[in-house]
């Protein structure tokens, strides 16, 4: 009986050990990751829920690489699902990426374009569903606006143009021009689709002007970064525009002796930006020789090449462009690597701004104000200024260095060596400081004579010309005519005989 309770015990141990090992295995393989996720109905379900949805009406198509949104849906956790067509889905993975939504029910002043990006939720052969990102359903409005511009995808290089010299687009925009509504009533929602205005981005350059803000021991600039673009539309005056950039900070270093070099990167925030034809931009001067610089946010191509100093490059670039949105400053620092007086490289601190997007504009043309979303790619400039530079010190373009700046290093080097002498050598302080007494003398003495010298020399000609004149007003005058007078004196004298 013994031996029975213990074998119970024992296969009870074994089934107990059996099942935390089951549970175990659950807890850290895909099935528990899977129990923790949404569970979504796929993008062909959704769809045919409406009775009037063809599934004949959207055929497969590998020469169309277009991105259709052909519905929206919202969740009761409110998500927002975005339905899109996309006819070469067989053969390219083209997923969406992002999309350009505002939620103000009229083109009013208030009108507020965004980029979300998306989620892939899931894809039916051509039908794929998506989530929005950052974007949270209005639950307690019972109604709803959802103004949508375009919709990118990666770019791709079989199937896409490539950008102008430079230039790097990683996302291309899909036009959409859909303006839907979303009703609640009694529990129940409905979707209701208005085809909307939009602005077709042209032309698109992306570039910065590096303005020097002068020197301290280091050089100081300001990068202002800058679009310029054309249109489908006569635009006569631009009033205002939203834009979109991603940035990262970066600190570039430069070894001279290995020519090595490192780099470092902090990504910042997404900012979006409203701009307007009254606002202005400026430098800030930081240091001896920094020119003061200000401009307009908004300003047509032909203003921009009449004001600024452009490369031949830069100028080629431009042609054929209508506006430029002067958009963002960031700081720009470069210093030299100093080593015993000498330089051996260089650090670099700037600001990389890159995915640059226009998501609105309100303009003018000669018949109408609108006030539209934009179909835009997002693209990055190739990080060289626009406008000429002078390099700062390197191994290579120390010539350029002004040479202010070179004297005030010296005098730094030479004051730490100095110091450190004093420092570590028993004695040397008494000695340095008589010798830096002297040196003082030697150079107060040298400046009195050296002004002293300028003064004589300065005033020579006009001293010679005093010393001129006076010699000849302390000459005394002679007699008219000797011999004539000795006549007259004779005569006198013979008559009184």
């Amino acid at each position: 009986m013994k031996r029975a309770n213990k074998l119970t015990y024992a296969l009870a141990a074994v089934a107990a050990l059996l099942v935390l090992i089951t549970l175990i295995t659950l807890m850290t393989s895909g099935i528990k990751v899977y129990a923790a996720e949404t569970l979504y109905t796929s993008a062909l379900e959704d769809l045919q829920r409406d009775s009037s949805f063809d599934f004949e009406a959207y055929p497969v198509n590998d020469k169309d690489y277009s991105l259709k949104v052909i519905q929206i849906a919202e969740s009761t956790d409110g998500e927002l699902f975005i339905y899109v067509y996309q006819p070469c889905a067989l053969k390219y993975d083209l997923r969406a990426r992002s999309i350009n939504i505002a939620r103000e029910p009229d083109n009013s002043v208030n009108l507020r374009f965004d980029n979300y990006k998306l989620n892939f939720i899931n894809s039916s052969g051509v039908f794929f569903k998506y989530a929005v990102q950052g974007l949270k359903v209005k639950t307690g409005s019972a109604i709803r606006y959802y103004n949508i511009s375009n919709i990118l995808r990666p770019f791709n290089s079989d199937i896409d143009d490539p950008p102008s010299e430079g230039q790097t687009v990683s996302e291309v925009p899909a036009p959409v021009a859909q303006f839907w509504t979303a009703i609640t009533t009694d529990g129940k929602t409905s979707y209701y689709k208005e085809t909307a205005k939009e602005v077709l981005i042209k032309d698109k350059y992306v570039g910065f002007m590096r303005y020097t803000e002068g020197y301290w021991l280091q050089k100081d600039a300001c990068d202002a970064h800058y679009i310029a673009f054309s249109t489908d539309y006569d635009i006569k005056t631009l009033y205002d525009a939203d834009v979109k950039y991603s940035s990262r900070y970066c600190h570039h270093g430069h070894a001279n002796m290995t020519n090595k070099d490192t780099y470092s990167y902090t990504d910042n925030p997404d900012k979006t930006i409203r701009l307007k034809d009254v606002d202005t931009g400026h430098t800030t001067i930081t240091g001896i020789g920094g020119i003061k610089h200000t401009w307009s946010r908004i300003e047509s191509v032909t203003d921009f090449i009449e004001k600024e100093d452009l490369t031949a490059e830069t100028k080629e670039a431009l042609k054929n462009k209508q506006w430029v949105l002067r958009f963002t400053e960031t700081d720009y620092t470069k210093h030299p690597r100093l080593s015993m007086g000498a330089t051996v490289g260089y650090n670099e601190y700037y600001t990389e701004v890159s995915e640059v997007i226009i998501l609105r504009l309100h303009f003018k043309t000669t018949t109408e104000e609108l006030n539209l979303g934009v179909v835009d790619n997002k693209q990055t400039g190739d990080r060289v200024p626009d406008n000429p530079q002078n390099p700062f010190p390197g191994l290579k373009d120390t010539d350029s260095m002004p040479w202010w700046v070179w004297l005030i290093i010296a005098v730094g080097v030479v004051a730490v060596v100095l110091i450190l002498i004093c420092i570590f050598v028993p004695g040397a302080a008494p000695a340095i400081g008589r010798g830096l007494l002297l040196i003082g003398k030697g150079i107060i003495f040298g400046i009195y004579y050296l002004f002293y010298g300028l003064f004589w020399g300065i005033s020579l000609p006009f001293r010679l010309i005093a010393k001129s004149i006076k010699n000849r007003k302390a000459k005394p005058k002679k007699p008219a005519n000797k011999s004539r007078a000795k006549n007259k004196t004779r005569k006198k004298a013979g008559t009184k005989k």
